[in-house]
């Protein structure tokens, strides 16, 4: 399984209500360009939707360094009910090289 799967499916755990639709849709998500930063996903129309307002999911989910360091988060853009983008955003250094491990997940308040 791709890592940017891995990921979504690591934040629909915690995403209350919406666990299994935003899961079946990380299954179901088809990677439409290559990056490890802003990542274009399309989900077929069979997938159930979330029931989220257009824009980034209301969830913070941060990615840390081995050192426990808070070094970016991930942010799931919805549109019209469905991920559209997974975007990997970073606070210090260089652009990340790959999507996280889950292990390096944390989840935000």
């Amino acid at each position: 399984m791709r890592r940017y799967k891995k990921v979504l499916l690591e934040i629909s755990g915690r995403l209350h209500g919406e666990e299994s639709a935003l899961a079946a849709q990380a299954i179901a998500a088809v990677q439409l360009n290559e990056s490890t930063t802003m990542l274009d996903l399309r989900v077929p129309d069979s997938a159930p939707r979330v029931s989220a307002p257009d824009g980034p999911l209301d969830i913070r989910t941060f990615v840390v360094d081995r050192s426990g360091e808070y070094v970016g988060e991930i942010i799931v853009w919805v549109t019209d009910g469905f991920v559209s983008c997974l975007e990997q955003a970073w606070y210090i250094g260089d652009a990340p090289r790959s999507w996280p491990d889950t292990r390096r997940l944390v989840a935000g308040q």
